[in-house]
């Protein structure tokens, strides 16, 4: 195998520029933090590493309108448990004017789109397709469509690049979810843990037998 062949296999999709906007005046986001913490630390991305962060750490998550954001609270109600913890969220109305941003729910049924908006995963798989670019795989590719049009196209989802100053956000009102959505919630996140926790105890298995043979 020759070093030329062996650096094109190395090689990861390489996407085209994402378009991105910086006209939109307003937009939602329900938070689990009261305006108090708002107002002084603003809006600065996400904590989590989700797979669908567009600009990274610095992704900042909402909506184009307020009946996008009522859909997300209601997810919220069905105990998403990925969306926090908290047991009162606060909706805040974000003046987003010359701040980048991209609308993911106007991408339904865009395969383009769906290829780049993959690869920005941290954790892309890739394969080689040809000797430039490795495509992601059809697994992936299915993961990102199915986020598109089943989540953000009703949630109005728009990734805004942060950090947001507290002068840009308008707290506008508070909802507290309901004892069924907390349980469901508490629920789905004890049975995540289960998950790792046994599939953590199966590698370990799998190296220790390994070492014995």
């Amino acid at each position: 195998m020759t070093k030329e062949w062996m650096y094109q296999m190395k090689k990861i999709y390489i996407s085209e520029p994402i378009p991105y906007t910086d006209d939109i005046n307003f937009l939602y986001r329900w938070d689990s933090r009261p305006p108090e913490v708002i107002n002084k630390s603003g809006f600065q991305g996400a904590v989590n590493v989700y797979f669908n962060m567009l600009f990274g750490m610095r992704t900042v998550f909402c909506s184009a309108s307020l009946k996008g954001s009522e859909y997300y609270f209601q997810e919220l109600e069905n105990g998403m448990s990925s969306y926090g913890d908290g047991d009162t969220y606060y909706l805040y109305k974000i003046y987003s004017r010359g701040l980048p941003a991209v609308k993911i729910y106007q991408y339904k049924n865009n395969a383009g789109f769906v290829k780049q908006f993959s690869t920005r995963f941290p954790g892309v798989e890739n394969k080689l397709i040809d000797k430039e670019h490795a495509m992601p795989s059809f697994a992936l590719l299915s993961r990102f469509n199915n986020y598109i049009d089943k989540v953000a196209v009703y949630n109005e989802e728009v990734q805004l690049l942060g950090p947001v100053l507290p002068c840009r956000i308008t707290f506008l009102f508070s909802h507290k979810l309901s004892q069924e959505a907390i349980k469901i919630r508490d629920n789905e996140k004890n049975d995540l843990l289960l998950k790792q926790t046994n599939f953590k105890n199966r590698l370990i298995k799998r190296r220790t037998s390994w070492r014995c043979i």
